[in-house]
C-alpha cells in the first residue's frame, strides 16, 4: 500500500513494508525461473516466448514497487531487460547480470533512505480512519483540522512538544468560541489575543450572568464556570509552550 504525502511533513511518502518484501519475492520469482533454465538455455540464448511473458508482469511490479521507494537507479535497472524484451535482445546472461546490478544498486539506494515504524496506535494517530476529535468537532470547527491533523502526526513521530504546540492552537479556537458564546464584547482587538485577557472577559461574563457560586452550580452557569477553569488549568503550560520556555514528553503530550 503506498499513501501520499501527508500534512506539513515536506518529501515525506508513506509505505508498507510490504513493498520491499513484494519486490523480494518478485525477484525470487524470477531467480527460481532461471534455475529452472539453465541447464537447457546457455547464457547466450534469447529468452523464448514463455519466459518473457512470465517475467514481464513480474519486472513491471518490481519498477512500480521501486518508484514507491524513492529508488531511481534500481528503478533504472529494472527497466533494462524491459527494454531489451521489447526489442528482442535480451538474453538470459542478460537477465542474470542485470538482476545482479538491480540486488547491487538496490543495497546502495536503501542505506541513503530512512524508514520509521509506526505501531497500530501511532498508525492510526498519522492516518486516522476518523476524525481525531469526533465529528462534531470536525464539522463545527473545520478552521482547526490542519492543526488537530499536524497534532496527531507530530504525536506519532514522537515529537511530543510539537504535537502540543498544534493543540494549544486548536484549543484556542475553542476559548475564542466560548467567548462568542457568551457575547464577550471586543474579541477583534489586539488585547484579546491575549489569553489572559480573553479568560478574564470570560470570568466576567460569566460572574455577570450567574453571580452567585450557587448559579453555577447547574445548567449553563455550570457548563461556562467547567468549561472556564478548565481553560484556567491549561493557560500556564500553554504560556510556557508558545513562549518556548519548556518541552513535553510523551505522556504529558498524550495528556494534552
Amino acid at each position: 500500500m503506498h499513501l501520499d504525502r501527508l500534512g506539513g511533513f515536506r518529501n515525506m511518502q508513506i509505505i508498507s513494508p510490504l513493498l520491499l518484501y513484494s519486490y523480494g519475492v518478485d525477484l525470487q520469482q524470477i531467480y527460481n525461473r532461471l534455475e529452472t533454465t539453465k541447464d537447457r538455455f546457455p547464457d547466450e540464448m534469447l529468452l523464448v516466448g514463455e519466459d518473457c511473458t512470465a517475467i514481464i508482469p513480474i519486472l513491471q511490479s518490481m519498477l512500480s514497487e521501486l518508484n514507491k521507494v524513492n529508488c531511481p537507479v534500481t528503478a533504472s535497472s529494472a527497466e533494462k531487460p524491459l527494454n531489451l524484451m521489447k526489442d528482442g535482445r535480451l538474453t538470459y546472461g542478460n537477465l542474470k547480470y542485470l538482476l545482479g546490478e538491480m540486488d547491487g544498486r538496490l543495497r546502495d539506494e536503501i542505506k541513503l533512505t530512512y524508514a520509521f515504524s509506526l505501531t497500530h496506535q501511532e498508525a492510526n494517530l498519522w492516518d486516522p480512519k476518523a476524525p481525531l476529535l469526533g465529528r462534531a468537532v470536525a464539522d463545527k470547527f473545520e478552521t482547526a483540522a490542519f492543526d488537530i491533523e499536524e497534532a496527531g502526526k507530530c504525536h506519532a513521530l514522537g515529537r511530543s512538544t510539537a504535537a502540543v504546540f498544534h493543540c494549544f492552537r486548536v484549543l484556542e479556537l475553542g476559548v475564542k468560541a466560548v467567548a462568542k458564546a457568551l457575547q464577550v464584547s471586543g474579541l477583534d482587538k489586539p488585547v484579546m489575543k491575549n489569553w489572559g485577557n480573553i479568560l478574564t472577559a470570560i470570568e466576567n461574563e460569566i460572574k455577570l450572568r450567574w453571580p452567585k457560586e450557587t448559579d453555577r452550580d447547574s445548567g449553563d452557569g455550570e457548563l461556562f464556570w467547567g468549561i472556564y477553569t478548565l481553560m484556567l488549568a491549561i493557560k500556564t503550560p500553554r504560556n510556557g509552550t508558545m513562549h518556548p520556555a519548556r518541552k513535553y514528553t510523551e505522556q504529558e503530550a498524550d495528556s494534552i
